[in-house]
């Protein structure tokens, strides 16, 4: 299993230019939840943002993204990314199943989707909004079969109603990952830039904590240059980006 979250904020390095090309700065997966398509590069030089296909991913170190060639990144980028780390679940009866802090997958798909409080399988995922995630019991993909082994998802005890969780690998349905190209008729891209140095002077809506629970930002706090490089150390800036008004 590969965890998604580790990616975030991770340099770029291009094997045949054997140079730095830019840093992680978000996730991008599929509409549905369960393809990991790649990321979203940004070059702080340039303040240009590219778009990194996770077939291109060749190595993941412990500071550093490998790529074979920085030509196979993609300028431009989709207007959603889809990325559910940071985001709260809900189902339709309004209960609360936690902020999303990991996402695992197996190559590029998504195995399961891991909250404060519980683990979910994206297949049970409604909707990922701009703003939180919509659970629902019944799976997503109506084609799919019944045939399915269920457990309980382990959720916070103070919730009474356990929920089924699907684990047979067989019902696991691999889709075809769509090429990223901006000539296809109804591909939908923007360009985008990014500047970390955009979010100084900002105010962060919820406490930051780093790899080991560490403080990086309380709620409230302004933020400034040390918060975003400490972001930036603790792999958590898209985190800041998303906590912050």
């Amino acid at each position: 299993m590969e965890k998604l979250s580790s990616l975030i904020s991770k340099n770029v390095l291009s094997m045949s230019q054997g140079n730095v090309v830019g840093y992680v700065l978000n996730l991008v997966l599929d509409e549905d939840v369960k393809n990991f398509l790649g990321c979203e590069i940004v070059d702080d030089e340039s303040e240009n943002s590219f778009f990194l296909n996770q077939k291109n991913i060749i190595a993941v170190g412990d500071d550093c993204v490998m790529i074979d060639d920085s030509a196979n990144l993609e300028l431009g980028f989709f207007s959603s990314s889809n990325n559910p780390i940071g985001k709260k679940i809900y189902d339709q009866k309004g209960i609360y199943f936690g902020r999303v802090i990991e996402v695992e997958t197996k190559g590029k798909i998504v195995k399961k989707i891991i909250t404060n409080k519980c683990e979910i399988l994206p297949k049970y995922i409604k909707k990922v909004g701009e703003d939180f995630i919509l659970f629902s019991k019944e799976e997503n993909n109506k084609k799919q079969k019944k045939q399915n082994n269920f457990l309980n998802i382990k959720i916070d005890e103070k919730l009474n109603e356990k929920l089924p969780k699907i684990i047979s690998m067989n019902s696991l349905q691999i889709q075809e990952n769509k090429q990223i190209n901006s000539n296809e008729k109804n591909q939908k891209q923007l360009r985008q830039f990014f500047n970390s140095n955009s979010l100084v002077g900002k105010i962060v809506t919820e406490d930051l904590f780093g790899l080991n629970n560490e403080l990086i930002a309380r709620k409230n706090e302004i933020i400034n240059k040390k918060i975003i490089d400490s972001a930036k150390l603790h792999n958590k800036l898209n985190l800041l980006a998303h906590f912050c008004r």
